[in-house]
């Protein structure tokens, strides 16, 4: 017996054993074993290996078709600025007939290798460029704007879907190019409202936040125009689309602190086949006068809203059903600040206030689960520093503090890092946009942008400078726009820093392929 034992390989124990071994190695280490042999590769390559790293490491979304395998055909025809080529060694992925009488890699081993070869990418700066000009006249040089001239085309809005990237643009068109080529594939006439979000694409639909308080949707495919649904009673600001369902609302956040007797405070849910309006959603008083909304949030088909008296309303999206009333929360012998934020997540919802306080409540249970305290800054003590936003990255929470400073924290409350603006108390960091482990944050002042890479262990790091100086301090106005998806990076540009007083420059837009 024991001179058979010794001669037992370890490829040849029985399936469940081998699992149970090899799911506690590393990637790294499965990747080793896979170079064994044949048989031990076979051994190692079992998606019930994959799935819990997918899992652990939130890539799990990376093993739908969709996700990555839509961009791996770009190749560019003309490589247009100095980014690094994207590489990836396909051969390293077994499929059909690649290696006669190997098993094909498995769906999440696949996932998990792509995924981290994309996250390389953004990190070194690996992407291909295309860029393409969206004004002819262009717009005035770094030290004599003129922004309000009606010839100067401003980008109010970016999203993007598959090929095409749509923006809405000042003169009161939204056009829609294809992300690929940089070719301009339609200009549809319509007055998109200047919020950044009342744009959205969704299967191949654009929908478009108007100023008159309809929202308009056409095919981004043909710019078709599909329907036409009415109406809010002021401009809308914010758009949600998801298969056939369209969430929309009109002015949420006044921003200011004050609020206008007419403010607009519902939320509505359309179907995007027929322009259907399927429900009205609002916070009424007693008297039937609408409690004003300060922010929502729309995820798996649930409408989430806070109002300026510290209530919170979750509805379900498909029946119509208020599923929670939440509040109004107070903390006994404190002047509380009104919540101004919410974000749902994973079957959570995550609201806070300027007193950099967070609470996560359960959306089926509508019971309150946690409750932090966003921490002061990495390196600063100030006991009055306050959150004026807080944008969620669907990991981290991304706050902006009176200081001038971006704060990342988990959703334990523990400081990740912060950017801070050097030299100046004044609060100019803003964060523009924000996906995952990324962060753009702008300059308010100057529009000077940066892609920053959050990591738990090592902290928020500058990996990119996207653009520097577009504008003067004294010109008042926000230029923040951009769009970021898993594999892309679209970002507008107006200017060079380098330009001489008066120089003209066509605006454009630059699109980042990391796929």
């Amino acid at each position: 017996m024991a001179s058979y034992l010794q001669r037992v390989e370890f490829a040849c124990l029985p399936n469940e054993i081998l699992d149970k071994v090899l799911q506690y190695l590393t990637p790294k280490d499965l990747c080793h074993v896979a170079l064994c042999n044949k048989s031990w590769r076979e051994a190692a390559n079992h998606d019930v290996l994959w799935h819990p790293l997918c899992q652990a490491e939130g890539l799990r979304h990376f093993g739908r078709a969709e996700d990555l395998d839509e961009s791996t055909a770009f190749i560019p025809v003309d490589k247009q600025s100095n980014g690094k080529d994207v590489n990836f060694s396909f051969d390293t992925i077994v499929s059909g007939s690649d290696w006669p009488g190997l098993m094909d890699t498995c769906t999440w081993k696949t996932a998990y290798m792509k995924a981290h070869h994309l996250e390389r990418n953004w990190r070194n700066n690996r992407y291909h460029v295309v860029s393409f000009e969206f004004g002819s006249e262009g717009c005035a040089g770094l030290y004599s704007p003129s922004w309000n001239s009606t010839s100067q085309l401003q980008i109010y809005n970016l999203h993007g879907e598959g090929t095409y990237l749509a923006g809405g643009v000042s003169n009161g068109t939204v056009m829609v190019w294809d992300m690929y080529s940089g070719k301009l594939q339609h200009t549809i006439h319509v007055d998109i409202c200047d919020k950044s979000e009342c744009l959205k694409i969704g299967n191949g639909t654009i929908a478009v936040g108007c100023r008159d308080g309809m929202i308009r949707t056409y095919s981004a495919k043909t710019g078709q125009q599909l329907q036409v649904m009415s109406r809010h009673r002021l401009p809308v600001s914010k758009l949600f689309i998801d298969d056939d369902t369209i969430v929309s609302v009109a002015r949420p956040r006044p921003g200011d602190g004050s609020y206008d007797t007419c403010e607009d405070s519902d939320i509505r849910v359309w179907c995007s086949l027929n322009s259907g309006l399927r429900f009205l959603f609002r916070r009424e008083t007693d008297d039937s006068k609408d409690i004003l909304l300060e922010d929502v949030d729309y995820r798996n088909k649930t409408v989430a809203a806070v109002y300026v008296d510290r209530t919170i309303r979750l509805w379900n999206a498909q029946s119509g059903v208020c599923m929670h009333v939440i509040g109004p929360s107070h903390r006994m012998g404190e002047f509380v600040e009104a919540l101004t934020y919410c974000h749902l997540s994973n079957g959570n919802l995550i609201v806070g206030d300027r007193d950099n306080r967070v609470e996560m409540y359960d959306v089926k249970s509508g019971e309150c689960c946690k409750t932090f305290n966003i921490p002061l800054g990495c390196d600063d003590d100030a006991d009055d520093e306050i959150t004026l936003s807080c944008a969620f990255t669907g990991e981290f929470l991304v706050a902006q503090s009176d200081y001038g400073n971006l704060r990342v924290c988990n959703l334990e409350g523990k400081c990740i890092g912060e950017t801070k603006t050097a030299g100046d108390s004044t609060p100019t960091m803003h964060s523009s946009c924000v996906r995952g482990n990324k962060l753009i944050a702008c300059d308010k002042v100057t529009g000077a942008s940066s892609l920053w890479m959050i990591n738990t262990e090592s902290g928020v790091q500058v990996v990119n400078i996207l653009r520097g100086i577009m504008f003067h301090r004294d010109v008042e106005t926000e230029f923040f726009e951009f769009w970021m998806s898993d594999t892309k990076l679209a970002f507008v540009h107006y200017f060079s820093e380098n330009l001489e007083e008066g120089l003209v420059q066509a605006p454009y837009i630059a699109v980042h392929h990391y796929w």
